[in-house]
């Protein structure tokens, strides 16, 4: 089973009762979804962390958000402005990534998103010490049919035999259900998992469902939150003796760990520009920023433990320094208007 991320991405086996998450060579359980081109070598996941790049441009990542679309979709669009690489539109309508790297090269979606996958498979294969090739891939519970036929057909690219394309929420129910029912009744789930793909549309995912048989004493209802690095899914589901049904979800696309990073970013700019003049948005600064973004990130996950992290950038711009002082208050001050989402 395949989660493949906004951000990060990960692969599990079921096996000896359970599930095992595959570690990848560096290990950690979670891959980064960004493919890297440098000096005519590719660097996929973990790999890219090693490597500073000479252009930003050719650092390609997030491109869940542009899988199976259009070009001119207006989310896309806006998409692009945020994206430090380039994107333009091929014969057919829909967005194609330029890399300039030893050459100036074209790469679909599908064409990136095959290469983290092929880079989870590797990593499962080193650990079974067997080769794979029937997967299961997660996708967004507002996935349309394109975007989902555009994820199989990267793992396909990928040399991946995709038998099942499942909702994110939906499986986060499976995996929670499974040891909370009865018999571990498996079969059952998956029927559950079948009604959502094929009965519910896609487009009235939260219809009022028919009236349900007065409730056992055992039934539970459990609400799966599910906030990833660019996505947000909220899941109901009703747990009764053995049976899981998945009664209404939802979902926002542009709403996850990355938003909380841009904040804080953005308080970085405004900050220096008011110390310094110099306007770190400006694209000539893009590299800058992008440095700026990982020590964002960095102080993010710290804000979890403490209550106040230092931010230090030396010579970000121009020799000057960037240095300020964040505090969780702070921090959940400019993310309001995220948390109220």
């Amino acid at each position: 089973g395949i989660d493949l991320g906004t951000t990060f991405s990960c692969i599990g086996v079921y096996r000896n009762g359970g599930v095992e998450i595959i570690p990848n060579e560096k290990g950690d359980r979670t891959t980064p979804s960004v493919v890297s081109f440098l000096d005519n070598d590719i660097y996929v996941g973990e790999q890219t962390e090693y490597k500073r790049l000479k252009d930003p441009k050719n650092k390609i990542y997030a491109v869940k958000r542009i899988i199976g679309r259009n070009y001119d979709d207006p989310e896309v669009q806006e998409d692009i402005k945020a994206f430090s690489y380039k994107i333009i539109s091929d014969n057919i309508g829909r967005p194609e990534i330029v890399v300039n790297s030893f050459g100036i090269k074209k790469y679909s979606p599908e064409q990136i998103s095959a290469k983290i996958l092929a880079k989870l498979k590797q990593s499962a294969e080193s650990f079974l010490e067997q080769k794979i090739k029937k997967v299961v891939i997660t996708v967004p519970a507002y996935f349309t049919e394109r975007q989902k036929q555009a994820t199989k057909n990267a793992g396909e690219i990928a040399g991946l035999d995709v038998i099942k394309i499942i909702n994110e929420p939906t499986a986060a129910s499976l995996a929670y259900g499974f040891g909370k029912c009865k018999n571990n009744n498996f079969g059952k789930l998956f029927d559950t998992n079948k009604f959502m793909d094929e009965v519910l549309p896609l487009t009235n995912r939260s219809a009022p469902t028919p009236i349900l048989e007065k409730k056992k004493k055992d039934c539970q209802n459990i609400l799966v939150f599910d906030l990833g690095g660019g996505t947000l899914d909220v899941t109901l589901l009703e747990l009764e003796e053995g049976d899981i049904t998945v009664r209404s979800h939802s979902g926002k696309m542009h709403l996850g760990g990355e938003d909380f990073d841009n904040q804080i970013m953005q308080y970085c700019i405004n900050q220096f520009k008011t110390k310094t003049s110099i306007d770190l948005n400006q694209e000539e600064f893009l590299k800058q920023k992008t440095r700026l973004k990982e020590h964002c990130e960095k102080a993010k996950k710290k804000l979890s433990l403490q209550t106040e992290v230092e931010i230090e950038v030396e010579a970000i711009a121009k020799g000057k320094d960037l240095y300020l002082k964040l505090t969780r208050a702070k921090f959940e001050d400019l993310c309001k208007d995220i948390f109220e989402k």
